[in-house]
């Protein structure tokens, strides 16, 4: 099997509910994007049931998702650098569980790098806005 493009590496601990929402949007964009995504998960113990979201989520979308979960917890930093060990993409992707990815970024994020990426690459910054939506009015603030 190749290397995938693109490892979306989400570090987590007891954020069940971010955790789903974030691979609900990631997943649907990527289940027909055939090995270029991989989904890495590296669970710091959680007491919550994170271990049981991700595993209905493999089984939906088989193949797609590595999941790891440290027997203690960690910290953050070991956290991290299990993620990233994990990983077998080219680039890595890093989210939190509790970020989000608009409609189309990901496949955005991949037809970006295959057009202007190569072995010389070492960081991609394609685009970023960080935002909150006001749920009572609807407007967002930036």
């Amino acid at each position: 099997m190749e290397k995938p493009i693109v490892s979306i590496a989400i570090p987590t601990y007891n954020r069940v509910n971010f955790l789903e929402r974030l691979l609900e949007r990631i997943l649907s964009q990527i289940k027909d994007m055939h090995g270029e995504v991989q989904v890495c998960i590296s669970d710091n113990c959680s007491t919550d049931n994170t271990g049981e979201i991700v595993l209905n989520f493999q089984k939906k979308y088989s193949g797609i998702i590595k999941y790891n979960k440290n027997s203690n917890n960690v910290g953050v930093d070991k956290n991290l650098i299990k993620i990233m060990e994990m990983a077998d993409g080219e680039f890595v992707w890093l989210f939190g569980d509790d970020d989000m990815v608009v409609n189309g970024g990901v496949e955005k994020v991949i037809s970006f790098i295959k057009k202007n990426c190569n072995k010389n690459t070492g960081l991609i910054n394609l685009g970023q806005e960080s935002y909150l939506i006001d749920t009572i009015f609807g407007k967002k603030f930036i």
